[in-house]
């Protein structure tokens, strides 16, 4: 298993790296600086409470270093999904 490993706010966080977008989880709006991982996407599973992610299972996913970067921006405003995650790759790649 290939891992990414964060450590900001006393806290390390462990994103295992994946081929293929999980079912459930969100692009993880945390931006470039606390996830400083170029090319890489964070993803997280929400909880049942709002705004709540599972820290336990963090994933990480590759793409192409600008849309990465466009990605976590449009998270951080109105937050991607799978579908929308995919819909972003795609108009990258035409």
């Amino acid at each position: 298993m290939n891992i990414l490993v964060t450590e900001n706010y006393n806290r390390k966080d462990i994103f295992e790296i994946v081929d293929e977008y999980p079912h459930g989880y969100i692009v993880w709006p945390i931006g470039r600086r606390n996830f400083p991982f170029t090319g890489y996407v964070p993803l997280a599973k929400p909880t049942d409470e709002p705004y709540h992610i599972d820290i336990n299972t963090l994933k990480a996913i590759k793409v192409n270093d600008n849309v990465a970067d466009h990605i976590l921006n449009e998270a951080s405003f109105r937050g991607v999904d799978k579908a929308k995650f995919h819909h972003i790759v795609s108009s990258f790649n035409r």
